[in-house]
């Protein structure tokens, strides 16, 4: 990552204004921080994930096994419930290293 940081600040150093990143990669903030260009974020995921996304910490506590195995519903604010096998591939599973909290 850093050979990658090193070589991103030196194309940023020419007139750039400012740099719209993804709301999940935010390693590149770093990069945008020392030359002070602004940075806005931006979510492309479906705009029905983001709720689950900032509830997902507290489900992950509320639950012990595995969205996989659970015949429940979901009950997130702001959705509809959500059968727990729906959820996205990467949080059906508690020990899945893609998953944020494992």
């Amino acid at each position: 990552m850093l050979i990658n940081n090193s070589s991103t600040y030196r194309k940023l150093r020419y007139k750039t204004h400012g740099l719209i990143m993804d709301f999940i990669c935010t390693s590149g903030l770093c990069v945008a921080a020392e030359p002070d260009i602004p940075v806005t974020f931006s979510l492309h995921l479906l705009l029905a994930f983001l709720p689950f996304f900032l509830c997902f910490p507290t489900l992950h506590q509320s639950y012990t096994e595995s969205f996989r195995h659970m015949k429940d519903f979901l009950d997130i604010p702001s959705l509809p419930p959500i059968l727990a096998t729906d959820v996205p591939k990467p949080f059906l599973d508690r020990d899945n290293k893609a998953s944020i909290l494992s």
